[in-house]
Parts: structure tokens; C-alpha cells; sequence
């Protein structure tokens, strides 16, 4: 299995495209995952999705 972007629907779901073209979910929301995260780690964490969001923004 191989993924190659990150994939953030309007509802914060997450998910993976793959190479096929396809998107496999990933059964979480952003605000649920980052609560459980320590704080060091959640800005971390928030920054990769803004930046993964941003980019995929940038490509539709």
C-alpha cells in the first residue's frame, strides 16, 4: 500500500490518496486526534496538516 498525500475533507476527516487515485479514510478527526496529542506535540501535528491542507488547496 502506498500513499503519497494527505487528504482533509471540509468535515476534518483525514484520509490517504493513493497511487491508484483512490482515498483510503483514516477513521479520525483532526480536533479528536489532536486532544488526545500532548500540547508539545499537537502544534506539531497542526502545522503538518495546515501545511498538507494548504497544498492540497493549492493543487485543485
Amino acid at each position: 500500500m502506498n500513499w503519497h498525500d494527505v487528504f482533509i475533507d471540509e468535515y476534518g476527516n483525514v484520509g490517504l490518496h493513493m497511487e491508484d487515485g483512490t482515498v483510503r479514510p483514516v477513521w479520525f478527526k483532526v480536533d479528536e486526534y489532536i486532544s488526545a496529542l500532548p500540547s508539545d506535540k499537537a502544534g506539531l501535528f497542526m502545522k503538518e496538516v495546515t501545511q498538507q491542507k494548504w497544498q492540497q488547496d493549492t493543487k485543485s
